[in-house]
């Protein structure tokens, strides 16, 4: 994909995609699912091994997990999933998201 189509980036929860993209120079966004506390685990643990460009966290309602993960790893942080509001938005920007992702099109600027 990355030499045929050439995208400019690649959303994906497979660590081996991530460094693939990487790789190839391609825009690497690392998609984690907050499920529980260990997926939190795991998934800090995939992040720090891959070194993606970005992380795509979910649900992004999560602010204390957004800024959590901000903190510890040093790498964007995209909030997606369960965003329906404007207030939300604001809690997931100021918790240190530095996008989100909704598909709320009244949401979008």
């Amino acid at each position: 994909m990355c030499q045929d189509v050439r995208p400019a980036g690649i959303i994906s929860t497979r660590g081996n995609v991530i460094l693939k993209a990487k790789q190839h120079k391609v825009l690497a966004i690392q998609r984690l699912f907050m499920l529980d506390s260990s997926a939190f685990t795991k998934g800090t643990a995939l992040v720090q091994k891959i070194k993606p460009d970005y992380i795509e966290l979910l649900p992004g309602i999560l602010p204390t997990m957004v800024e959590q993960m901000t903190e510890l790893l040093h790498i964007p942080v995209i909030a997606g999933g369960l965003i329906t509001t404007q207030a939300q938005i604001d809690e997931i920007l100021a918790a240190k998201a530095t996008a989100i992702t909704t598909s709320q099109k009244s949401l979008w600027k």
